[in-house]
């Protein structure tokens, strides 16, 4: 699985809708399932991982992503999809649609060294695969 970053929760609203959903889209490229969700479906666990999870990488946060069995991190500096006016502007504040590319990095350095197996930067984001938990 996959957990995509910045993750938000079903109660953030507008940034729920038009975050999540481009993200569903795309994975449809790589076949791998997400922990993220949105709409009709969402991971049963996903209202209480959520808060958890967007603490990464926290200990708990990593304790949630082991529990999940997730492989790959994506950390977003830009977002996913094209949008306009108040929209964009949502997307584009740290933390809702993405982070800023400082903030990324910041948390990219922060993942305990151990739990890397390899970094990926791609269209935007840094693509982190982690180690099993020792």
């Amino acid at each position: 699985p996959v957990l995509e970053l910045p993750i938000n929760a079903p109660e953030s609203g507008l940034a729920w809708a038009y975050v999540e959903p481009p993200r569903m889209f795309m994975s449809l490229i790589d076949g791998n399932p997400r922990v993220n969700g949105y709409s009709g479906f969402f991971p049963p666990r996903y209202p209480t991982d959520v808060h958890s999870l967007a603490t990464f990488p926290t200990t708990a946060a990593l304790a949630t992503a082991d529990e999940l069995g997730v492989r790959y991190v994506i950390i977003r500096w830009q977002t996913v999809g094209n949008f306009s006016g108040d929209v964009e502007q949502l997307m584009n504040s740290n933390g809702v649609g993405r982070y800023t590319r400082a903030e990324a990095a910041r948390r990219l350095a922060a993942i305990p060294a151990a739990r890397v197996r390899a970094v990926a930067t791609v269209d935007g984001a840094y693509v982190v695969t982690l180690r099993p938990r020792p």
